[in-house]
């Protein structure tokens, strides 16, 4: 991915709003005969089947998009304690999963004393069979409420594991070393600590002050974490992430401004149960909920898309609801660019379908605050491993016919970003200078999509005002 340097311009509006009467359909993929037990989490490896736990029974199903959910477990992991929160819980698919075909799981098992620890275990991947466990991390400690358990790689390829405050609040801040309770940690995929961990390369704290997480991941673009936080009775969160950060629990719940934590970007009261969230990048869906995060309503039985703006994507400036499935527990994109999630309640796997008018390609969208001294992600989508000769100047009226379509941009400026993902998506980070002389600038920009046979079509013209 290229990054450019030179743009000086931001969008008119924040994001885009959501279409009016969205049209979503949600399809149970599974039979009745064939329901899940308990399913908990779930990961998608690059193939497309999805890994998913069924925390009772302490199995791990594998769902595949061709053959439908397979009769065989991945593996039944032993001495899996069934009851309350606990069980088989997290999972994670190695970040280089073809190099590695690692499948990383958090247990809590049943030990001869009355303790119930969790651990983090590693199978070997063999087809659709999982084979020569190694445990990484032990002696988690649990409780029959808030023990946490979920996984997910980051871009570092580090695994990033959250663990609840077992209703023992003063544990999210304590830092004994053998304390993994109230924090989220980072680890290499061997269990050991990571060298350049922000508590020092003794800890695998990567932040305190956590609750009750009940999902993470990163924006495509920004490589930043976001967790979903469950609250008491009030004020469950949406949180960014950062190496070393500290979000209050228990001094601090919510937003009430007390110095030295950081904040959510968004809260609900009363409490829905936020679930595992997921970003949306694909070009199937509509143009105005890429970008957004889709995050899991237990409570409600729904999907939350969050419409995000800002720098980093920190303010939520709107909700669109889809609903229908009972428990929600996790959500993650599929290969196939559509939204997956399992619901827990029903014991069911579904996908999500748009069925309004199809998007038209390519697209592109600027999606961020437009303000002097800030970032805007820069999104096209059109076909998979396509560039985009991106073209920035003055607005052209009428437009000019080419062979790619109408040229509404009279260029100035010329980058060329890619290639696009195996999705069609292609996604830039777009500084804007911190120059006051900049605050006003007009400008129009428009991009060529342009494949390796050199077939090539024009995106929507944008736009832009600095403010």
């Amino acid at each position: 991915m290229h990054y450019a340097t030179f743009l000086a311009l931001g969008t008119l509006g924040a994001f885009l709003a959501p279409p009016a009467g969205a049209q979503w359909k949600v399809v149970p993929l599974l039979k009745s005969t064939e329901l899940l037990d308990h399913p908990t989490c779930m990961d998608i490896a690059p193939d497309g089947r999805i890994f998913i736990t069924e925390r009772f029974k302490g199995r791990v199903r594998i769902y595949d998009p061709a053959k439908g959910l397979l009769a065989a477990p991945f593996t039944t992991v032993p001495n899996t304690f069934p009851k309350d929160e606990r069980g088989l819980v997290g999972i994670a698919i190695d970040k280089d999963f073809r190099n590695n075909p690692y499948v990383y799981i958090f247990q809590h098992y049943n030990v001869p004393s009355s303790k119930i620890p969790g651990r983090v275990i590693r199978y070997t991947a063999v087809g659709n069979v999982g084979g020569s466990p190694k445990t990484l991390i032990d002696g988690v400690l649990s409780y029959w409420t808030r023990s946490g358990g979920y996984l997910s790689f980051g871009p570092d390829g580090k695994l990033y594991v959250s663990v609840g405050d077992i209703a023992w609040p003063t544990t999210a801040q304590n830092k004994s070393p053998t304390m993994w309770n109230g924090k989220i940690h980072r680890i290499n995929r061997d269990g050991t600590i990571p060298k350049d961990n922000p508590f020092g390369s003794t800890l695998p704290f990567y932040c305190l002050g956590i609750r009750n997480g009940f999902g993470l991941t990163w924006h495509p673009i920004l490589k930043i974490l976001y967790e979903t936080e469950n609250g008491p009775t009030t004020n469950d969160e949406i949180q960014i992430i950062r190496p070393g950060g500290n979000y209050g629990w228990p001094a601090e719940l919510g937003n009430q401004g007390k110095p030295g934590y950081d904040k959510p970007i968004y809260t609900w009261t009363p409490t829905i149960s936020p679930t595992g969230p997921a970003f949306c990048y694909n070009t199937v869906y509509p143009l105005s909920v890429q970008g957004a995060l889709w995050v899991g309503d237990y409570n409600n039985g729904a999907i939350r898309i969050l419409h995000l703006t800002g720098n980093p994507a920190d303010k939520v400036v709107k909700e669109t609801l889809i609903k229908g499935m009972p428990g929600v527990v996790d959500v993650r994109q599929g290969i196939d660019g559509k939204m997956y999630v399992l619901a827990h309640n029903a014991g069911q796997l579904y996908r999500i379908d748009w069925t309004g008018p199809a998007p038209k390609l390519p697209d592109l969208s600027l999606q961020g605050e437009t303000k002097v001294g800030n970032l805007n992600i820069l999104l096209q989508r059109g076909k998979p491993k396509s560039f985009m000769i991106l073209m920035i100047g003055s607005a052209l009226d009428p437009a000019l016919k080419t062979p790619w379509g109408m040229l509404g941009v009279f260029a100035l400026l010329v980058d060329v970003y890619g290639p696009a993902d195996p999705q069609g998506v292609l996604g830039v980070r777009v500084p804007i200078p911190n120059d006051p002389k900049v605050r006003g600038a007009r400008m129009a920009l428009q991009s060529l999509e342009l494949t390796s046979t050199l077939q090539g079509r024009l995106t929507n013209r944008i736009m832009l005002q600095v403010r």
